[in-house]
Formats: C-alpha cells, structure tokens, sequence
C-alpha cells in the first residue's frame, strides 16, 4: 500500500509537469482590438477614383455604387422620392375625382379638405430638403443630380480618410485619423480644421419659365398647364496627394495596452476639378380641379415634345404621358448657354421655353 501511494503521487506529479508543459508550448493570446469604424449611414469611398466610377455607372445607367458602409445609408435623393411616393399616395383618392364637375365635387368636400390637410403635413416633414409650391413638391433644393445619390441627408461621403460635406454654395472637407470622429469637425462652425471650397455662382444655374406663351403658367384659373423646370447642374470632385507617413500604434482601448501598429500615408485634399456638366429638365402638363375654395392639379396626359438646344442639341418626344423628365449630360464644360423648350399637342401645342447659361 505504501509503495503503490508514493506511486500514485509520481503520477500526480508527472501529470501536473505535463500540463504545465503543455500550456507553456500554447502561442500567446493576443487581446482583441475593437477596430474604429465611421459613423453609419455615411458611403464610404476607398479613394477619388471609386468616386468616379460610381458617377460613371449611374450616368450609364448602371447604378451600382463603388463604396462600403452602406447599411443604414440613405441618399438625399432616397428623400425626394419617399415625398413623390407619399405625395401619390395622398393624392390618389382625389384624382380618382377628376371626371366630376365642381358641383358633384362638393359631395366629396371631407375628402378634399382632409387631402388639404395631408399634404400641408407633406410639405412641413420634407421642406428642409425639397421646394414646395402649393404644397407640392417640385425638386430637391440641392442641385447636383448626380452626387444627391451619393450623399447622406446633411450632404456627407467620406473618401479614404478625408470627410466632404456638399451643399450648393460650397463643398467642406476635413481629414481624420480615427474613423468614429470622421464627423466631429463640422460639428462646430468654428472649427478650424475644416477647409472651404466655394463653387463659384456662374457654375450653377436655373432657370424656370412659367410665363413666355399662353398656358405656360402657373394660374389655376384656366383649365390646363404647362410647366418646365430646367436647370445645368456641375459635379466637382476632390484631387488628393500623398502626406507625410505617420505611425499608428495598435492598441487595446480597456487596457491601453499596445503591441505593434503599422505606417499610414495620408491622401490629403488638395482642389476639386469639374468633372461633369448636365442638364436636367422636367415637363408637366396638369389640369385644374376646384372645389370649396380649394384648388389641386391633377395629371393630364397628352404628346411631349423636348427640344435642347445651344451647348447640347437634341429632340425628346413621349406620348401619352402627364410628365417627362430628361438628364442629358453635355459634358464638362466650364461655361456655356442652352435653351429647352417643352412642347405639349392636345394644349393648342404650347411650348414654354427655358433659357440657361453658366
């Protein structure tokens, strides 16, 4: 007994020595690095020229957007087409009216009223962002056509490590080292980190004609109208050049522990370049309906005519349609004039005409 007991405690022994042979061999657990990450719901490009190639692709059509941290992202554009779709929503029970005269209208004076009502609440959810006129939405305020797909709700894409703001004034940029403060310098408008590119007002221009010939007006005292918004709308995108190499060390945020870390070469911004011009233009023709004092347009389906001219020349025609809209690109030209005229048939063929230059 008392041999096979001291036998018994060799083993003991024996095993506890392997074990801690065994854990001893084992590699060292390396601590888990939280990795940063920008704010959501900002597009994320890895550098200018996967900016390009998305413009490219949604001028071809394509659509297909070149950048990461999509999840939770919603355009500018997202913006103006949930109010086109809530305003349809609103107004289909009233359309569905049209037909009516004024008096068999009256029948229907809750339904009109409550109309009224939702899209008064349309225009006081959306206004930051979209021109209304009669309660109804016209266009986004901001201009460029393109880059409202690639932009957030208050103007933002961050390229490589460098944040932009757009708006139609200006372009902000600032750059950043740790991706979760990538939108803290605009925070404050004092901040003196955040650079300003001023797009010159010869750049942008609109123009809107409700008046040259009869039914060209906005007046809900004839029967019909028709109305064009056209404008030339310029995107600028950012020119980068390598910084100076800094060194970023990798280290545990809860312990402050670091191990390693590695050599970063900023892309810093440096002046923005014209890379597209394009003129974007929209045709209505709209019947008046009133009732109660109170007046809406519905949609009235006739042949539309485009017809461009000067910088860009070119004919569009649809039939059978209450709106048209044309986004012609006329390439990147740093200035020049156009003229687009809207012809409706079935309205005595008027033509409203819009003349723009830059």
């Amino acid at each position: 007994m008392k041999t096979l007991s001291s036998i018994s405690r060799l083993l003991v022994v024996a095993l506890l020595l392997a074990t801690a042979t065994i854990s001893c061999d084992q590699e060292p657990v390396t601590p888990e690095v939280a990795t940063p990450e920008v704010p959501r719901g900002v597009l994320v490009f890895e550098n200018v020229d996967a900016l390009k190639e998305t413009l490219e692709n949604m001028k071809n059509g394509n659509g297909a957007i070149v950048a990461s941290n999509q999840e939770g992202f919603e355009s500018l554009y997202n913006i103006w087409e949930k109010c086109k779709a809530e305003e349809a929503e609103i107004m289909a029970p009233l359309n569905a009216l049209t037909a009516l005269s004024e008096q068999e209208l009256i029948q229907h004076s809750a339904l009109i009223e409550k109309t009224s009502e939702k899209l008064a609440q349309l225009k006081s959810l959306y206004e930051r962002h979209i021109v209304f006129e009669d309660q109804r939405p016209v266009r986004l305020k901001f201009k460029d056509e393109l880059m409202a797909h690639l932009i957030n709700t208050d103007g933002f894409l961050i390229i490589g490590n460098n944040t932009l703001k757009y708006s139609n004034e200006e372009i902000l940029h600032a750059s950043f080292e740790n991706p979760e403060e990538a939108l803290e310098p605009f925070k404050s408008q004092e901040n003196q980190s955040v650079d300003h590119f001023e797009i010159p007002s010869a750049q942008i221009s609109e123009g809107r004609t409700d008046d040259f010939q009869a039914g060209c007006g906005t007046s809900i005292n004839t029967s019909y109208n028709l109305d064009i918004v056209a404008r030339v709308t310029q995107t600028f995108v950012p020119v980068f050049r390598n910084g100076t190499p800094y060194w970023v060390d990798r280290c545990e945020p809860s312990s402050g522990y670091c191990f390693g870390g590695h050599w970063v070469t900023p892309r810093i911004l440096v002046g923005y370049n014209l890379t597209n011009t394009r003129v974007y233009a929209n045709m209505k023709t709209t019947k008046n309906n009133c009732a109660i004092g109170i007046c809406w347009r519905s949609a009235h389906r006739v042949r539309h005519e485009f017809r461009i001219t000067g910088a860009h020349n070119e004919t569009v025609t649809r039939s059978g349609v209450s709106t048209t809209t044309i986004s012609k690109d006329i390439s990147p030209r740093s200035s020049g004039s156009i003229s687009v005229s809207g012809i409706a048939d079935n309205l005595a063929t008027y033509t409203c005409t819009a003349h723009l230059s830059w």
